[in-house]
């Protein structure tokens, strides 16, 4: 009768549990029985650890042996148990002394021959046995380097179980030959899951490829999204990039990794025990020290993004990516389900994987860029290129990223082809990884002095609350994002992520905190929309503005005065306007917009680049209404356009440009509950905005038609009861309006929406009209009993 005990790990994700194994002896029929959950390959260890004893000169105990593994309600697996079975079984028969090895963590795989082979997962195993309170273990030679990276740990490295018995037994150590020269170590293999080498995309950057290392002068142009890189390196924040093929996409991402900064010591065990775990750790180089780079095909599941597998989950990409960046590239061809997998990680920084055989927290703290082209045939957004898909199929395609994951991504750039000057080098070479890198890790390094003290150490990790409370951003820097906010286009959490990436903004540029203009750019970087003025669209322009003496046209020709332009504000009342055009520095013209244009002219040099046809009249009534009152607000709102289009007409098409503004409404595209004379005539104003732009946009006419839905404005209480029910729960500021007619013309759109809640409510109404008039009608009774 004979007993011994030694230990091993069994790991748990990254995670490592102890086991004790534990040999015994007794006479009867010679059998090997191991017990406590050994899965498939730990079975298999009966006959690899007999012929490895026998093979290294030992007896095999011809008795009855029992191997437990304790605890054995964990689960165990693979073969890094062999060394410490084969141990316990020398101990058990007395070939060791079993007090040698009752307190030493064994770590390894045997050979037939007595080898001792190396195994994955070798730095979280030794990490938990010395939280465990052990101070030695036995692990294969090729990984005793991996071992030693845990401090107050001594290791002995073996290369055969002839080596360890000699040791134990104080014995001369014998010599084992190294493997053939010139060949691959086998020894090795153990180390590498097949499939998961260099070059696959599941190594670092640095690591793959012929020795050239990417940098990022060699991209050419793409000064915004460059400028997207360095906030995303810099704060850690999500990245999408979208544009055609060709632009840049891939070269940018594959750059992203070296502009990171080394990892910290603590941060480099963490991903090299996960790279351990997975067996992709490269053989020679125990601790990873660069940021990782992980790029899966988009053919990959939602297991190999998040982690799973068989019986004890594996981890996944996001956990290969842990401290780096996860590059999917073409996302908008992974599964949806695998994707929105992705939402949990993105938040929390690890993920949480459940099986029948146990769950497992692996860490993801990660830097994702998303790559998408804008279409499938990837033409969607190129000048003149004629994108061959419908826009039905281009919707689809765009949907696949949904709403939730991208709300999580802080950083929306767009990625434009290359001019030619930009290839060709005539712009010059862009700024070199290195001194890239140097910026990031200046701002990286005066985010973690303000966050010390804190669980935190990026920007992108502050949660929301922290922001909104004790790191303040400069008075009033928050308006746009404010606004945005009240207009749907920013969400919650989406505000949250701008002011991250506001404080990342002032980080690079060594502001003590951010101010309107980083708050602006992170809005830009975040929505990919254009903020403040297009200045090459405005700049030095002539711009007349009717209507204002107050409301949305005070607020537009403020808004061209603050782009550069020429301002001519135009209202009945003289009064109303001057002390505007004083204040932007304008010229006051009074009178009926209807006669403006020639006065505008005299004023601007001749010259008017821009009209903005904004004067409006509010007139509530049925079709009962007056004569006058219909034929005013047709006049005002319809024919005073037409007028004004009739004078600029022939010269913006003589020099082949021109900009014509409508503000016109909501009710232009919806229909107005009581108030009929308005609500056709704003109709009539949309349409002759519409055939102005589909008439004369080949000949350089731009026409923007506004339609808000309820703005604070003297408009708003002139509609009574009707727009207090329909119209003053949604309302925004007249600036709000001036927002979104700058985006529109950044983005050449024609529809100006700054309540996106009324495309939705159009397309509603021209997919069933009749479904569309019911509801409006039940909310014209409900306004009828409420005025009765």
């Amino acid at each position: 009768m004979g007993f011994a005990r030694a230990c091993s790990v069994a790991l748990v994700g990254v995670e490592g549990v102890v086991v004790e194994v534990q040999a015994d002896l007794e006479p009867g029929v010679a059998a090997f029985t191991l017990v406590g959950l050994p899965d498939k390959s730990l079975v298999e260890s009966r006959d690899r650890v007999r012929a490895a004893v026998v093979n290294s000169g030992a007896e095999w105990p011809q008795k009855k042996l029992t191997v437990g593994l304790s605890p054995a309600s964990v689960p165990k697996s693979g073969s890094g148990f062999d060394l410490a079975v084969a141990s316990a079984v020398l101990g058990a028969a007395e070939r060791i002394d079993p007090a040698m090895i009752a307190d030493v963590v064994m770590i390894g795989e045997l050979g037939l021959d007595g080898r001792v082979r190396p195994v994955r997962g070798v730095l979280p195993a030794v990490l938990a046995a010395a939280e465990a309170g052990y101070e030695q273990v036995v692990v294969p030679e090729q990984t005793a380097g991996e071992a030693a990276l845990v401090p107050g740990i001594s290791v002995l490295g073996v290369r055969s179980l002839r080596q360890l018995i000699a040791v134990l037994c104080d014995e001369p150590v014998p010599e084992e030959p190294a493997d053939g020269q010139g060949r691959p170590d086998a020894m090795l293999a153990g180390l590498m899951i097949p499939g998961t080498g260099l070059g696959t995309g599941l190594a670092p950057a640095a690591a793959r490829g012929d020795g050239h290392r990417p940098d990022l002068a060699d991209v050419a142009g793409q000064l915004r999204p460059r400028q997207a890189l360095e906030v995303a390196a810099a704060g850690g924040h999500h990245l999408l990039l979208s544009g055609p093929p060709g632009a840049g996409k891939t070269m940018l991402a594959e750059r992203l990794s070296a502009v990171l900064p080394p990892l910290t010591r603590q941060e480099s065990l963490e991903v090299t025990a996960v790279h351990s775990v997975a067996g992709i750790l490269p053989p020679g180089e125990p601790l990873v020290s660069r940021a990782p780079y992980c790029a899966p095909h988009h053919s990959a599941t939602m297991q190999s993004l998040v982690g799973g597998g068989n019986g004890i989950p594996r981890p996944g990409a996001v956990s290969l990516a842990h401290r780096g960046v996860l590059f999917l590239d073409e996302a908008p061809e992974f599964s949806g389900k695998a994707l929105d997998a992705l939402r949990q990680p993105l938040e929390s920084g690890h993920v949480v994987v459940a099986r029948a055989a146990g769950v497992v927290r692996l860490p993801a703290r990660f830097l994702m860029v998303l790559a998408a082209n804008p279409c499938p045939c990837g033409r969607h957004t190129l000048t003149g290129a004629g994108c061959e898909c419908p826009p039905s199929v281009v919707r689809r395609y765009q949907a696949r990223l949904s709403g939730p994951l991208l709300d999580r991504v802080d950083l929306r750039v767009e990625v434009e082809p290359v001019d030619r000057a930009d290839l060709l080098g005539q712009g010059g070479r862009g700024e070199s990884t290195e001194v890239v890198a140097a910026r990031v890790r200046d701002a990286r390094a005066r985010a973690a002095e303000r966050l010390a003290g804190t669980p935190w150490t990026t920007n992108s990790e502050v949660p929301g609350h922290e922001l909104r409370t004790r790191l303040l951003v400069a008075p009033g820097a928050l308006a746009a994002a404010e606004r945005d906010l009240e207009r749907g286009i920013l969400t919650a959490r989406g505000l949250d992520r701008v002011l991250r990436v506001a404080w990342t903004v002032a980080d690079l540029r060594a502001a003590d905190r951010p101010d309107a203009s980083d708050v602006a750019v992170a809005l830009e970087l975040r929505t990919g929309i254009q903020r403040g003025v297009p200045m090459g669209a405005v700049q030095g322009a002539g711009v007349v503005v009717t209507g204002a003496g107050g409301g949305i046209g005070a607020a537009l020709a403020r808004r061209f005065a603050a782009g550069g332009a020429r301002v001519v504000v135009n209202d009945l009342d003289l009064a109303r306007i001057e002390p505007l055009a004083k204040e932007i520095g304008g010229i006051a013209v009074a009178g009926d917009a209807s006669g403006i244009v020639d006065a505008a002219r005299e004023a601007l040099d001749g010259t008017v680049d821009v009209y903005c046809a904004n004067a409006g009249l509010a007139s509530p009534g049925d079709a009962f209404a007056d004569e006058d009152v219909w034929a005013a607000a047709w006049d005002v709102n319809v024919m005073a356009h037409v007028r004004a289009a009739r004078a600029l007409l022939p010269d913006w098409l003589e020099r082949g440009s021109g900009r014509f503004v409508t503000t016109a409404s909501a009710a232009g595209l919806l229909t107005m509950i009581g108030a009929a004379p308005y609500s056709v005539t704003k109709h009539g104003a949309v349409a002759f905005a519409e055939w102005l732009s589909l008439t004369y946009r080949h000949r350089g006419i731009k026409v923007h038609a506004i339609c808000p839905q309820g703005v604070r404005t003297d408009m708003l209480t002139a509609a009574g009861s009707a727009g207090d029910l329909v119209l003053a729960p949604g309302a925004i500021e007249p600036d709000a309006v001036a927002d979104a007619l700058f985006e529109a013309m950044d983005a050449d759109r024609f529809l100006v929406l700054p309540h996106p809640e009324v495309a939705g409510y159009y397309q509603a109404r021209a997919a069933d009209p009749d479904r569309w008039m019911g509801n409006m009608n039940k909310l014209q009774q409900k306004w009828e009993a409420s005025e009765a």
